[in-house]
């Protein structure tokens, strides 16, 4: 099968089994398998799902059911906050602005050293 993308005019050779099948459709079969591809590569990548920590088919369903919601997910929040950078950046600084915020409101542990009453009353 030979298909011609209308936008690059690059020349496409397809093997399939199918004589039947047109090259449009051969084309358009890869397309979506390749969007497929990259969502994987960026759950594998960013939310460090390289193995499977189940072994049931259901709960594989289940967690990458889960793994594909919080990417839908980041992807409506880069929309409506209007962010400029990558889902990655935005990963990032969600991971640090909650790392932050959860160290602010728990405060140095009892006898620290470096918090604010010892410093205050300290001499040095």
């Amino acid at each position: 099968m030979i298909y011609r993308d209308p936008v690059s005019q690059k020349i496409f050779h397809f093997v399939c089994s199918d004589s039947k099948i047109s090259g449009q459709t051969i084309a358009d079969i890869y397309k979506r398998r390749w969007a497929v591809e990259l969502l994987f590569r960026w759950l594998k990548g960013h939310l460090d799902i390289r193995r499977l920590p189940v072994k049931t088919k259901n709960a594989v369903r289940v967690l990458l059911a889960v793994a594909v919601l919080f990417q839908l997910l980041l992807q409506l929040k880069k929309l409506t906050d209007q962010f400029k950078g990558t889902l990655w950046g935005l990963l990032r600084t969600i991971r640090s602005g909650s790392i932050q915020k959860s160290l602010m409101d728990t405060g140095p542990p009892d006898g620290c050293r470096w918090s604010s009453a010892s410093v205050v009353g300290s001499t040095a």
